[in-house]
């Protein structure tokens, strides 16, 4: 069978369609063109069996949305992935095309590694989606073929049954599962079981096996053994049940039962006949002499009756011996179902393992090459760069986060669906993981103009305890899909008290939108995977339908529970609650630094209710004497009333955008107006109106703060305009630009010396480009061992960035190396690694790492690390989190080439990175050569491993390509085409090398 991939181009252009195909074929793809719908769709009615199609948007005839409308309504086509080509960049066309089915678009021209990488990333995604559906239904073959009735509930309902129990209890599983306990169980035996289970939920070592008569479907009673144990299912506690048949066994112990009565009955007749013969040998004793002819006889009699008796019991006792065989043997068998039962179960987690292995080794192999390519887009990113150069980089950034978020969402959707995502129990602020929704969400709202309001109840404590990033994770899922969903008007977060003990705290959340809504009978389905309200061929708001499933899986994992609320066309509310354990300790008040503004008469002016409910609200706690306005006519007739009634106000908050009198209206009439000119006046403004605040200081504010309206920044920009300090809350300040631009700055990030331990040459040039124009000095070590010896000679480095996967000595290793030393147990050691799957971080921190990075590397988590290191250390000065712009001139980029653009321009970067990849790829094609020639396959593996990931970062596509076989050849100990795909490694670097030497003598004429 031929393995290679299969791809249709559908193009009326042949100088396009063979463009693309000289490319594929390059990579080694079965390639077949046509030039027209009609040929296209005859193509696949005869050979279904395709990959990739690469469809134009304009093609003559049937165009590319009527064929990919023809491809995904066919059952036998539906699966292919079909890829989009189109000169035009209109959104309408893309919004349709993906609504219609497509996976993916280029748009013309595109670059030859573009094209690959995207083709490759839909191969890899179909590879993985074909996988974990075969492990799938490879345990869900397992356990339907059981043998025995196999059968899970929890709080007195069946949640699972296997197809056995069709068999044994003749109801179809549709309807056995949530079938209550009383339905197959006699009312007496009710009690005994709930009591037991209630007895294994808190935890005592209760007995499993049971007999009892169970009732069939058609009422039919028949007896059953049940060996029923604790597991945790879905995350909660329930009870497994295997039960089987035992009615031959009863009714081997009922024929024995007979067979023992019989018996007691004979022995008890014939003692009856002896005691008979007894009286009557007694009554002739006074005759023996004369009846001793008799006496002989009846003892001849008796004798005859004796041999005839023990015959009887001979018989008797080997029928019982048989019985009891019989039983044995009803016993193994039970055993041996028993222990079926035990491999199945064995079985069935080796699978979920071998999926966990899989999830983990994919999330490595992903972001590696995204590492360099979000790394890299960023140091472009921060050169000059021409207009169109920038938003070509911005949509690489764009398109790299949301595949990352992707990965991470299917990733923990994979965890929590295995029970191996724990969640975090520590204290948190509350209050200050509410508002970072703000950092996050505000530049989506406000690029839609709608308005984010973020509101905490008053007698909502500050501090609790638990995981505070899944906790926002919950938040960001539901008020993501509110701002996605919603066109106009505005989205509210509420968190109140719903209830709470002596130790915790229930919390009741609400996201509500004033968007779509949701139709009625697709409430009950959000929260499913892969499952979302506007499902089918008008779908067009996109995602991938996890983040309900993980929001409701990670609510359920904090002891709560989720529901929505919506009326189509009207808006939707997401309720959910949380159990969270209190913090010890009184709670911290209100900053001392708003004593200033007790006793102030403030004028809240904002068009939306629940906006000025949040300032309402901050300002009495506050002490400030609050009034509010929905509008600006109805505020400048309160300034002016106030005014003249001798009873004027001290400060004004002015919502920048509002219908009818706008802010910068309602601030010019109060500076016109001389009782009004000394009014203290703070505005309240979206994300993307700050530039034009700005701009326009002459209108006379004081201080501008950005929605949603966060209590800190509210206090500080209220104290910038009275000309005090800002507020020193424990919330750390907001560098979005919120508080008033008269705020002292932080002071200037120190330098620090770091120790960059990375094996991969690319990404450790990367890595330190990245942290040096940040400001910091960098010393590098390619593995473990290096950097110990550079240890021994110099300890006065102030934190250490440790890659995890590397040759010689690992990071792990090196760590527990380091922390052995007492010289160098104060160092803090970053870990840099790819895997992200259930227990690397707490097995990282548990070697003696201080802090976990992901890759790709990003500078804001980098920092934010270190940043938390130096803190630690009792460092107060930030590190910065934003390199520096070292660029002084913009070097002009070639078009037909990806190179230059990777790197934003700087070409002295690009050619020493190109000289190291060279270098870098000569010595690694000499050690592959060797790893063929011993059949070294782990050698092969980890040397093709590593160009792939460096070459990749280079954008040398094709080198990393086949790179990319060859370490499939090691991981699959299959050499028999390593020769000839090791020489075509050789004629891919040289081509390359003509490639850029071709370039470079174009740059320098």
């Amino acid at each position: 069978m031929n393995s290679k991939p299969k791809i249709l181009i559908v193009d009326d252009e042949a100088e396009t369609g063979r463009f693309i195909a000289k490319i594929l074929q390059q990579q080694n793809y079965r390639i077949t063109s046509v030039r027209t719908g009609e040929e296209a769709l005859a193509f696949l009615k005869t050979d279904p069996l395709v990959d990739i199609v690469l469809l134009d948007f304009m093609l003559s005839g049937m165009n590319g949305l009527e064929v990919l409308r023809a491809i995904k309504s066919n059952p036998q086509t539906r699966q292919i992935k079909v890829m989009m080509l189109t000169a035009l960049n209109r959104t309408e066309e893309k919004v349709r095309a993906f609504e219609l089915g497509a996976s993916d678009y280029l748009l013309k021209p595109f670059s030859r590694g573009e094209l690959v990488a995207r083709i490759e990333t839909q191969l890899q995604l179909k590879r993985a989606t074909e996988a974990l559906a075969a492990s799938e239904k490879k345990y869900r073959t397992l356990i339907n073929h059981a043998n025995d009735a196999i059968m899970v509930f929890r709080d007195n309902h069946f949640i699972f049954a296997n197809r056995a129990v069709e068999i044994a209890l003749g109801y179809p599983i549709s309807e056995f599962v949530n079938l209550p306990l009383d339905a197959i169980l006699p009312a007496d035996f009710l009690p005994a079981i709930k009591q037991n289970y209630a007895r294994r939920i808190a935890g005592e070592d209760v007995s499993s096996l049971y007999k009892v008569m169970v009732r069939r479907k058609d009422g039919r009673l028949i007896p059953v053994e049940i060996n029923a144990r604790l597991i945790d299912y879905e995350g909660a506690p329930a009870v497994l049940v295997i039960a089987r048949d035992i009615s031959d066994r009863v009714q081997a112990q009922a024929k024995l039962k007979a067979h023992y009565e019989q018996l007691e009955k004979l022995v008890e007749e014939r003692t009856i006949e002896l005691q008979n013969a007894n009286l009557f040998l007694s009554d002739q004793i006074a005759e023996r002499e004369r009846a001793e002819q008799s006496l002989i006889q009846a003892h001849d009699y008796l004798e005859q009756r004796v041999a005839q008796r023990t015959a009887e019991l001979k018989a008797e006792i080997a029928d019982r011996k048989q019985a009891e065989a019989e039983l044995a043997a009803v016993n193994a068998e039970l055993e041996q179902a028993v222990l079926r039962a035990n491999e199945l179960a064995v079985a069935a987690e080796q699978a979920n393992i071998a999926k966990s292995e899989f999830l983990a080794n994919m999330s490595h192999e992903i972001r590696t090459p995204m590492n360099g390519i979000i790394g890299m887009t960023e140091l472009a990113l921060d050169t000059n760069l021409t207009t169109e150069q920038r938003e070509y980089l911005t949509a690489v950034q764009n398109s790299a986060e949301s595949l990352l978020g992707l990965i991470n969402d299917i990733l923990d959707f994979s965890k929590i669906e295995a029970g191996h995502l724990n969640l975090e129990d520590e204290p948190f602020n509350l209050c200050q993981t509410v508002e970072q929704l703000a950092e996050i969400m505000a530049q989506r709202a406000a690029a839609k103009k709608l308005e984010l309001v973020l509101f905490i109840e008053p007698d909502v404590p500050r501090d609790v305890r638990g995981d505070s990033l899944r906790f926002r994770q919950i938040l960001v899922n539901l008020v993501g899909n509110a701002i996605k969903f919603t066109e106009q008007g505005e989205v509210v977060v509420n968190i109140s008290r719903q209830a709470e003990d002596e130790h915790t705290i229930e919390l009741l959340c609400s996201v509500s939108d004033t968007g779509i809504g949701i139709p009625p009978d697709k409430t009950e389905h959000i929260f499913q995977s892969f499952s979302q309200a506007d499902g089918g061929t008008t779908r067009k708001y996109g995602g991938t339908g996890l983040g309900l499933a993980i929001s409701k899986q990670l609510v359920e994992m904090m002891g709560g529970r989720i529901w929505v609320d919506s009326q189509l066309g009207q808006g939707s509310t997401f309720y959910f609650t949380a159990r969270l354990p209190k913090v010890a300790g009184r709670q911290k008040p209100v900053s001392p630094d708003a004593a200033v503004l007790r006793g102030m008469r403030v004028l809240a002016v904002d068009d939306s209710a629940a906006t000025r409910r949040v300032l309402e609200t901050a300002l009495t706690r506050f002490g400030c004497r609050v009034t509010l306005a929905p509008n600006g006519q109805i505020a400048l007739d309160m300034l002016q009333t106030a005014a003249t009634g001798g009873r004027a106000f001290d400060m004004l908050l002015l919502d920048y955008q509002m219908p009818g009198v706008s802010g910068p209206e309602v601030l010019a009439a109060v500076r016109q107006t001389e009782s009004l000119r000394g009014l203290k006046i703070v505005l309240l403004t979206a994300v993307d109106s700050i530039s034009e605040v700005t701009e326009h200081a002459e209108l006379g504010w004081s201080a501008y703060l950005t929605k949603p309206v966060r209590k800190t920044q509210l206090l500080n920009a209220m104290l910038s305009a009275v000309n005090k300090t800002t507020a020193s809350e424990s919330a750390p300040p907001d560098d979005s630009g919120g508080a008033a631009p008269t705020v002292p700055q932080a002071a200037a990030p120190r330098s620090l010396r770091i120790l960059l331990v990375e094996d991969n040459e690319v990404n450790r040039r990367l890595a330190k480009i990245m942290l040096e124009r940040a400001g910091h000095q960098i010393i590098t070590a390619e593995n473990g061992r290096i950097a110990l010896d550079t240890l021994e000679t110099d300890t006065t480095f102030d934190v250490i960035l440790m890659d995890v996967q590397m040759p010689e000595m690992d990071g792990i290793e090196t760590t527990v190396r380091i922390r052995s030393n007492p010289r160098w147990t104060h160092l803090p050691i970053i870990a840099m690694t790819a895997h992200a799957m259930k227990g690397d971080r707490e097995h990282l921190l548990s070697v003696g790492m201080d802090d976990y990075v992901s890759k790709p590397i990003r500078p804001e988590a980098v920092f934010a690390a270190i940043n938390r290191q130096m803190a630690k250390a009792g460092d107060r000065i930030t590190v910065a989190a934003k390199p520096k712009n070292t660029s002084e001139n913009s070097v002009p980029v070639l078009n037909h080439t990806r190179f230059l653009e990777d790197f934003g321009g700087d070409v002295d970067m690009f050619n020493e990175l190109l000289d190291m990849l060279v270098e870098q790829a000569t010595a690694h094609i000499s050690k592959m050569n060797t790893a063929i020639e011993q059949h070294d396959f782990e050698a092969l593996r980890f040397e093709a491993h590593s160009l792939k990931g460096s070459s990749a970062t280079m954008g040398a596509d094709r080198v990393s390509a086949v790179s990319y076989q060859l370490e499939k050849m090691g991981r699959e100990e299959n050499l028999a085409e390593a020769p000839a795909a090791l020489a075509q490694l050789e004629q891919e670097l040289q081509t390359l090398l003509s490639h850029v030497a071709e370039w470079q003598s174009e740059a320098v004429a």
